[in-house]
């Protein structure tokens, strides 16, 4: 390990999450179980892990590591993804009662696992839910250079609220018919948030791309728990001791915002009824920004999340449209790739040429004030620099 990376290990940013008694009053023998084989192994030459995990395709990499998609055997073929994590991510000590089963591994496991595992036990059932964790060894006595943790989740074929909105652009609808649909979904979101910090944790990384479309009802799932930490947690303090729930729920309420704006098909007229305030949407999004209220207290309190507008059957029939456009597109992206065909290069172009998007002729400085508003996540200096070279941003379901 290098000097640069064992500095940033000791600033608060990097240090373990505390996790408190379960407030279901679960052990945590029972929270942080071991798994059925917690040593694995790799053919080096199929990427095949053990008899179980079948390679398919990688998904991409980022700073905290690298995810591809795998058949799970055990589990009728079922499409599972299963995070590599490099050297640098935060790490927490491996319990007691695990350290038998895992001889030789440091002692130390990456804290996005022991987080999922913890959330996995939710009420709400508002968060991705673990499939497995191991360790994958060495199939010959050779030391690895970094460790070798593994992480199983669900393969949700749906992606992020990021590539949900690039779909939507397509059918140009506008902001208050998307929020009929979409607020009663993303309404989980805050009832998940809300249980995090009811138990005494923060996510610390909310945005678009960290918030998955699942089935049944496409519901909203939080994922990436690698930043949950503990309210009183050194990151926290560091930060000038404020209230991290209200940092939070801020990130998800410019989410849904910044996911409608994204969304809808003309950008402009987004933009201006934002700013005017005057539709429903838009005026929840001044009305909370004068108080900076929490997940809970904008679930008890704010009528904008506590009135179920829209019917449910007419919301499921329109999602459904939508799972079929994905199929579509999907179906074109498989003929093109086998085709290779000069008309099949002109569909991709014409298919990358929308969903790049041609809506943005917005005035530019009402479109900054805006982007000012809802933007969720500034990445640091330091972040970047130890992104891998080469690698796609982000490694999360959504780069499918």
């Amino acid at each position: 390990m290098t000097t640069t990376i064992r500095r940033l290990l000791q600033r608060p940013r990097f240090q373990p999450t505390v996790f408190h008694p379960h407030p279901h009053g679960l052990p945590a023998q029972h929270l942080f179980s071991p798994p059925a084989h917690p040593i694995r192994y790799e053919n080096p030459s199929t990427l095949t892990i053990d008899d179980r995990y079948e390679f398919l395709k990688h998904l991409g990499s980022g700073c905290e590591g690298s995810t591809a998609i795998y058949s799970d055997l055990h589990n009728a073929g079922a499409k599972v993804v299963i995070k590599q994590f490099l050297p640098g991510v935060r790490q927490n000590p491996l319990p007691a009662h695990l350290l038998p089963h895992f001889p030789g591994t440091g002692a130390e496991w990456p804290s996005e696992i022991p987080a999922t595992l913890f959330f996995a036990h939710s009420h709400s059932r508002g968060f991705i839910a673990p499939v497995d964790y191991f360790w994958l060894g060495a199939p010959r006595p050779r030391l690895r250079k970094h460790p070798q943790w593994r992480l199983v989740t669900p393969f949700l074929s749906s992606g992020t609220l990021e590539t949900l909105a690039a779909l939507l652009r397509h059918r140009r609808l506008a902001p208050h018919e998307l929020d009929l649909v979409y607020r009663v979904r993303f309404r989980d979101v805050l009832v998940a948030l809300a249980e995090m910090h009811a138990a005494g944790y923060c996510h610390d990384d909310v945005k678009p791309d960290n918030i998955f479309v699942a089935p049944p009802g496409h519901r909203f799932l939080l994922g990436d728990l690698g930043n949950v930490r503990e309210h009183e947690h050194d990151f926290h303090s560091a930060g000038g001791g404020g209230d991290f729930r209200r940092g939070d729920t801020a990130r998800a309420v410019r989410s849904y915002l910044g996911f409608l704006r994204d969304a809808t098909g003309d950008r402009a007229a987004f933009d201006a009824a934002f700013l005017a305030g005057r539709e429903e949407w838009s005026a929840f999004y001044w009305r909370y920004k004068r108080t900076l209220a929490t997940a809970e207290e904008l679930l008890r309190a704010d009528p904008f999340w506590n009135e179920a507008r829209g019917d449910e059957a007419e919301r499921v029939a329109f999602e459904a449209e939508i799972e079929e456009m994905r199929e579509e597109q999907r179906r074109w992206r498989r003929e093109d790739a086998q085709a290779k065909s000069p008309a099949a290069d002109v569909r991709t172009e014409v298919v990358r040429t929308v969903t790049s998007g041609t809506f943005q002729r917005e005035e530019k400085t009402v479109s900054r004030r805006v982007d000012g508003e809802l933007a969720c996540v500034k990445v640091s200096i330091v972040e970047r620099l130890l992104t891998p070279w080469g690698s796609k941003p982000g490694c999360s379901q959504s780069s499918y």
